[in-house]
């Protein structure tokens, strides 16, 4: 005002004067101020984690018998089995290697706590095979997320968690439950593990079994662990927008005071996969009995003739198979090992592909399947011969998995039916420098349809109602642990091995067949896969891993995946 009244003093006639004081002077309606509403934006993304959960040592028949309360109150929202399977070498180091990277010890070839692979003597490059954690491939396929590992046993923490975010050491279970809990209040892990070995100890001590008092007290003791690491996880302040998939394993299991070696109850484990919309399921997959052989094991047919005079010139030859890799972890032998066959016929393994090999007067027959039986899973294959006189013509027929690979025609071979066919002496079996495992060996004296084979590639057992069960003329399931394997037809004879030691092991049906969710086979090689798929993480097929997620089966269960 004081500035207003010196202008006008100075300058202005008395009329603008009055003008500009009552101007200056007057009053205005104030109108508020007209604010845009401002909604803070909210991050509603459904995150998804794992928290796992291995109890070394807990055999998982036993744990079914102790049934602690948290265990037991996961099973109606969870697809779970009591009958795990464990690799045929129960050592930690293996076990763990094959839970963590999800190959199988033939390809990891980790043996001892030193965690470097094992390689043969003629590995003089000294090229040590690397397969990858599933925290290094986590890292590498999705560096945002993070993952935990809570351990007591260093040598497993310093080299298998190498690439995990966060690595904490502890020296006791306890601390293990603490540490976890501390981890899930303050830290975001995507992918969280925790190991417990008081079970294990405890088994060492006094027998892995539920009739023993301490076994049993360390698998209530550890249950309670996990309980209260489960309240802490619920208890996140995100926990809303979080989706956990909760996994609980053990890695291998035990006999009286031992682990490490290949019997049932060392080999035998448990899984549990929780999730609160889960039905509850419990997986019982189907066990295939097998002999492995290499060369130090070697059967035979004392096959004089049996085998040689058909009703008619037809046959077809099946059975199933799983090739082993060599000391290198490579599926590439030599450059004719023979499988099974005769002198003059047989199915080999030719440096990287398995061949059918025939020969008569004159010719011979050589046909690959590239490339196959190189992932250490069990494959149905077939062959079948006809000949047709009429057209001089011999027909030769291929199959992998039921589904047809080859078909060829062989001009002027009939002398096939009289000559190779007809050869006496003994069917062999391995006794070569290719390793294998085989089941369900069969011989029909018919050449069987494309349909017929591809109905028997996921078949473990032959029936005699089977429409076509007059044709079979040998058959031997190899499932006896024996050195004498018995033929299922009368009066045929039995398969025999030559050498003292046998090889008889229980392998996971793992065929490319749909036996439906009861028949899921788990193993320690079948974690990591569930764990890439909860995270929705590609697989890689440069990791090689042995098996695949099952958990998409039950997609349609989660309301919020």
């Amino acid at each position: 005002m004081k500035i207003i009244n010196a202008i006008c003093s100075n300058f202005l006639p008395a009329w603008i004067i009055i003008l500009l004081i009552t101007v200056s002077c007057t009053k205005y309606d104030n109108p508020g101020g007209d604010f845009e509403e401002y909604e803070e934006s909210i991050d509603t993304t459904i995150h998804r984690k794992v928290l796992w959960i291995n109890i070394e040592g807990a055999v998982g028949e036993e744990v079914k018998k102790v049934m602690p309360p948290t265990i037991e109150s996961l099973l109606s929202h969870s697809k779970y089995t009591w009958t795990g399977l464990s690799e045929n070498s129960t050592s930690d180091a293996t076990t763990w290697a094959s839970l963590v990277t999800g190959l199988n010890m033939d390809k990891h070839r980790i043996v001892d706590e030193t965690f470097i692979p094992s390689t043969s003597l003629n590995n003089t490059q000294n090229n040590l095979p690397f397969f990858p954690s599933v925290f290094y491939n986590i890292n590498e396929v999705n560096p945002a997320m993070k993952t935990l590992t809570v351990s007591s046993w260093n040598p497993l923490a310093d080299v298998l968690f190498a690439h995990a975010d966060t690595k904490v050491d502890v020296s006791s279970d306890e601390e293990v439950r603490d540490a976890m809990i501390e981890q899930l209040e303050n830290s975001d892990p995507d992918l969280a593990l925790a190991t417990f070995r008081n079970v294990l100890e405890a088994g060492k001590e006094e027998g892995f079994s539920a009739e023993n008092t301490g076994y049993v007290e360390a698998i209530n003791r550890t249950d309670g662990y996990i309980n209260d690491i489960l309240e802490a996880m619920r208890s996140r302040e995100n926990f809303s927008r979080e989706n956990w998939l909760v996994i609980i394993t053990s890695n291998h299991g035990g006999k009286e005071n031992n682990y490490g070696g290949s019997s049932a109850e060392e080999r035998n484990t448990f899984n549990i996969f929780y999730h609160p919309d889960y039905s509850s399921q419990e997986m019982g997959g189907k066990r295939i009995l097998t002999t492995r052989f290499d060369q130090n094991l070697k059967a035979v047919v004392d096959d004089q003739g049996t085998y040689s005079h058909f009703n008619n010139p037809e046959m077809t030859v099946e059975f199933f198979m799983r090739l082993n890799p060599d000391e290198d972890g490579d599926y590439t032998f030599n450059n004719w090992d023979k499988i099974l066959g005769k002198n003059r016929w047989g199915i080999y393994r030719k440096q990287s592909n398995t061949r059918i090999y025939m020969e008569g007067d004159g010719w011979t027959i050589e046909e690959p399947i590239n490339n196959s039986f190189i992932d250490g899973k069990w494959h149905h294959m077939a062959v079948s011969m006809a000949i047709n006189r009429s057209a001089n013509m011999q027909v030769v027929k291929m199959y992998y998995d039921g589904a047809q690979v080859l078909s060829k025609e062989f001009p002027d071979a009939v002398d096939f039916y009289e000559d190779s066919w007809s050869v006496n002496g003994e069917l062999t079996i391995g006794g070569t420098y290719v390793y294998f495992n085989l089941a369900d060996l069969r011989i029909w004296d018919t050449a069987l349809s494309a349909f017929q084979i591809a109905e028997n590639a996921c078949l473990l057992e032959i029936e005699p109602t089977h429409r076509e069960y007059e044709h079979l003329i040998g058959y031997w399931p190899m499932q006896e642990e024996a050195s004498v394997l018995v033929n299922e037809i009368v009066d045929r004879p039995a398969v025999e091995m030559v050498n003292d030691t046998t090889y008889f092991s229980s392998s996971p049906n793992n065929l490319p067949c749909d036996f439906g969710a009861n028949s899921i086979n788990v193993e320690n090689t079948t974690i990591v896969p569930q764990v890439y798929y909860w995270l929705g993480l590609s697989i890689n097929s440069d990791w090689n891993l042995d098996r695949e997620p099952f958990l998409d089966r039950f997609e349609l269960e989660v309301e919020n995946f």
